[in-house]
């Protein structure tokens, strides 16, 4: 059995620390570095940005890789406002395909900050349609 000691300890770990998200002593230290740990959230870059919103991209591949769904790019399922070299669309395209976003017009706005609302519905079809 995993000690909770034990368990705190896996959860903050130096290699997977931003250098804004260092300090132990902030509670959800440790929830982001697992994040980046398991691969949940990027660590492309130094910073996590605790204070920022999230985005509708940013929130999209969270859920999908909690879920381990393997995003592949389709030509066939893009929108306007993505482009085939940015780091999201493989996402947003399987995304569609797979009916957790849909097609309402031909914008995702995945830079956009994303509402309660939405998150909640691409959670819901993620794992439960």
């Amino acid at each position: 059995m995993v000690s909770v000691a034990s368990w705190n300890n896996w959860l903050y770990d130096e290699k997977f620390v931003f250098d804004d998200v260092s300090d132990k002593s902030y509670w959800w230290t440790k929830y982001v570095c697992s994040a980046k740990k398991l691969w949940y959230i990027s660590s492309e870059n130094s910073y996590f940005r605790p204070g920022y919103n999230i985005t509708r991209a940013e929130a999209l591949k969270m859920i999908m890789s909690f879920k381990k769904i393997d995003a592949k790019y389709d030509s066939k399922y893009t929108f306007t406002d993505t482009l085939e070299s940015d780091w999201w669309t493989k996402y947003i395209s399987t995304a569609w395909k797979m009916q957790i976003v849909a097609m309402d017009n031909s914008y995702f706005n995945p830079t956009s900050s994303i509402t309660r609302k939405e998150v909640v519905k691409m959670i819901y079809n993620v794992f439960y349609k």
